[in-house]
């Protein structure tokens, strides 16, 4: 399962249980274009059977950068600007 979550309000914006590469892009272009200040995190649900790691993966950071949605590159969880 994938989510997409506001990291300013922690407010569920899109979860589905398949990856959908065009919805997902949909879903973050609007939002931004709406909302250009937000930074949204992207997360994949971990597997239950994964019992080495703690918490959801979080594979993408995203906000408005001149106009546009851009991915912020991230680093053990710090975000590279």
């Amino acid at each position: 399962m994938y989510y997409i979550e506001s990291a300013d309000t922690d407010e569920k914006i899109y979860e589905s249980k398949s990856f959908d590469a065009a919805e997902i892009k949909d879903v973050i272009v609007n939002r931004l274009q709406n909302n250009p200040a937000e930074r949204l995190l992207y997360y994949k649900v971990k597997d239950k059977a994964d019992t080495k790691y703690v918490g959801d993966h979080l594979l993408g950071v995203y906000e408005n950068r001149k106009g546009k949605a851009a991915r912020i590159l991230t680093h053990g969880y710090r975000y590279l600007t």
